[in-house]
């Protein structure tokens, strides 16, 4: 099991391939960690291909915000060409319940 995370900068010359090798009929899987909020995080960077990969984010208990590929791009700019290709997430237990307020409960999904 381990958590995968992008590094801050790369270049066009230096993309980053994170690819199944071999030719198994399985694809290599990436596991989260029982508490992880994710299992991939691709953060403030560019020119990065992940493709032909099994994502699972299972935790013993439903958590909030758990995924298993988060992109994102916080106070960074525009990233660029990020490709996910033939990617299988799966088994991940998140739950739809973000904020409580007063005994109601608000579901909701955004892109941030």
């Amino acid at each position: 099991m381990a958590n995968l995370k992008s590094p801050d900068t790369v270049y066009p010359k230096d993309r980053i391939y994170i690819d199944a090798y071999g030719d198994g009929e399985r694809k290599p899987c990436i596991v989260g960690y029982d508490t992880s909020l994710y299992a991939a995080r691709i953060c403030n960077s560019d020119y990065i291909t992940m493709q032909n990969l099994e994502i699972v984010n299972t935790g013993r208990q439903p958590l909030p915000y758990r995924s298993g590929l988060k992109i994102e791009c916080m106070d960074y700019g525009v990233s660029q060409n990020i490709v996910v290709n033939n990617v299988t997430v799966r088994d991940v237990n998140g739950s739809l319940v973000k904020r409580k307020r007063r005994r109601v409960r608000y579901l909701y999904s955004e892109w941030r």
